[in-house]
This record gives structure tokens, sequence and C-alpha cells, in this order.
């Protein structure tokens, strides 16, 4: 990806609404300021290019039997030394979600090394 935008450029990806529910589509000025808290970097008034993608469905909410599953998973997985595993199948959706989650596994793998 960076080759595709330079050094010193990122590509932030937000997440917004809940499946089944309208979501008015936010500003690039809302968005920039929502990637700014979660991130603690502020992005405001930097923003080069931004693009609405609508992925209706994508990601079914999870049931019972699915984070059931994904608890097992991970217990096997963390079984292994040195290994763990993040995303937002593991960790739900949204950025604060997999931000939070990404932290967390980035701590388990510095205490484990």
């Amino acid at each position: 990806m960076r080759d595709a935008v330079g050094p010193g450029v990122h590509v932030v990806r937000l997440s917004y609404g809940r499946l089944g529910e309208p979501t008015p589509e936010p500003t690039t000025q809302e968005a920039a300021r929502d990637a700014s808290a979660l991130l603690g970097v502020e992005l405001t008034g930097r923003v080069r290019d931004s693009l609405h993608q609508r992925w209706d469905g994508a990601l079914p909410p999870p049931t019972p039997d699915y984070r059931a599953a994904v608890r097992q998973f991970e217990d096997v997985v963390l079984a292994e030394p040195g290994l763990d595993v993040t995303g937002g199948w593991i960790a739900g959706t949204g950025l604060a979600a997999i931000v939070a989650h990404a932290g967390r596994t980035a701590e388990r793998l510095g205490e484990r090394a």
C-alpha cells in the first residue's frame, strides 16, 4: 500500500452503523474527527481523499454459538507459543473493537516473547 500512496501517507478504514439499521453517511470531516479520537492522532483537515462504500450484510451479527466457537479457537491458538490472532472476525466489528483487540494481542505477544 505504501508504494501506492507514497511515504508519510496512511490509509484508514472506518465502519459505521449496525446491521438492519439505517445509518446516515458521515461526512469526511466527521470521519476524520472519529478516527482522530480512536487513534489518538489529529487527522482533521489532513484527509486527502475519501470513499464511502456500503457493505450491507457483510458481517452478520455474531450469535452466542459463533462467540463460543471464536473463544474455543482463540484458546487453541493461545496454547501455541508466539501465536495469536486479531481482526474483525475475532474482535468484533468496528474500528474501536478491532484496535482495542489488536492492542491486547500485541501485549500478549510481548508478554509471551
